[in-house]
């Protein structure tokens, strides 16, 4: 990975802790996600325009399944437990299984470093799931799960998809759409826009500014190395949050990242 794609991801990682913190600080959370990605995406939208992303169209159709699934779990995973639980899973699920699906799937034969970053990956999210238990937040364990389970979706399309269009304007379509599609599900109107909308610009000018860095840096590394050094947002995610059983997240926060960082080797 060179320095771009490196000052690229680490820029993201930071973004994506702060606006996750903030999502988790709201009120209404299912509400604030939606017009926070509605937001960015209007914001963007220009570029769409300007660029209009036709030649991945059915890739955009794809992840939009992924990106609006995922608004709605986060948003319950966070409603259900704290930040250094579900914030940690819901990352760190998404590295393990690709890589897993790559051994089952596409019979690809783990190195040394590979399988270190499998064990050590697993421990730290057992030992969250652990932490989870005592502190009587499994429904978030759980919903942080599934939510890693979408993360991994949009991900692998996503990296996919941006090879053959802008950045920008790719993401633009996307978080516009999901954006809508969510606030029409959950049934946001006016009222629950105008007691979100300043956390919710906050959060999608960051998700929006912090995504569009992690797309550039597709178009420069490897996948697997972009998404795998995302995770040091986990370890970032924990310390801000100030949580009861702190250390003991963190602990396992690092693992995590430190498994991520060997998944990429």
């Amino acid at each position: 990975m060179d320095g771009v794609a490196l000052a690229l991801v680490l820029s993201s990682a930071l973004m994506h802790a702060g606006w996750n913190l903030l999502h988790h600080r709201s009120t209404d959370r299912v509400a604030t996600i939606a017009f926070a990605y509605f937001f960015g995406g209007a914001v963007m939208l220009p570029a769409a325009f300007i660029d209009p992303p036709t030649d991945v169209i059915r890739w955009i159709a794809l992840t939009l399944v992924f990106h609006t699934t995922y608004q709605v779990l986060l948003a319950k995973a966070f409603d259900s437990g704290g930040l250094s639980i579900t914030y940690p899973i819901a990352r760190g699920v998404s590295p393990l299984l690709v890589t897993i699906g790559g051994w089952w799937w596409l019979d690809q034969k783990p190195s040394t470093s590979t399988i270190v970053g499998v064990l050590l990956i697993t421990v730290g999210l057992l030992s969250l799931a652990n932490l989870g238990r005592q502190l009587t937040q499994m429904t978030a364990v759980g919903f942080a799960a599934l939510t890693g389970l979408t993360i991994t979706g949009y991900s692998l399309v996503d990296a996919r998809a941006i090879s053959g269009t802008s950045p920008v304007a790719y993401f633009s379509v996307v978080a516009f759409v999901a954006g809508l599609i969510v606030m029409a599900i959950a049934g946001v109107d006016a009222t629950r826009i105008r007691e979100v909308w300043k956390p919710g610009v906050v959060i999608g000018a960051a998700q929006a500014s912090g995504y569009i860095l992690v797309l550039y840096a597709f178009q420069r590394a490897q996948a697997a190395q972009v998404a795998s050094l995302r995770q040091l947002s986990v370890v970032i995610g924990v310390l801000v949050a100030g949580e009861v059983a702190r250390r003991k997240a963190f602990t396992a926060a690092a693992l995590i990242a430190l498994g991520s960082f060997a998944l990429a080797a």
